[in-house]
């Protein structure tokens, strides 16, 4: 927080609001923290992604058009067997 001639200004605070008005997701950040964009663009697009469908749930190191896995355990057991079947031990 930041004060002016008495007027408290904060710094270093985002919130992302959808279009029905409800927050999605919000920071808030120390003025000297380095911030960077494309983690934002990345909570953004998974945010937006999750919108699309609501049984989906987005990876932490979410990246666009990339597949997600589903709330459900059965439909999320495919997910990880086509994902990691390709490893060899």
């Amino acid at each position: 927080m930041i004060q002016k001639g008495g007027i408290s200004v904060f710094k270093g605070i985002l919130f992302l609001i959808d279009k029905e008005s409800v927050i999605q997701y919000y920071t808030v950040n120390n003025l000297f923290c380095g911030r960077t964009l494309n983690k934002l663009l990345q909570i953004l697009q998974s945010i937006q992604n999750t919108k699309k469908s609501t049984s989906q749930i987005c990876m932490v190191a979410y990246k666009y058009e990339v597949k997600t896995f589903y709330v459900f355990p059965l439909r999320s057991k495919v997910y990880f067997k086509t994902l990691y079947s390709h490893k060899k031990n």
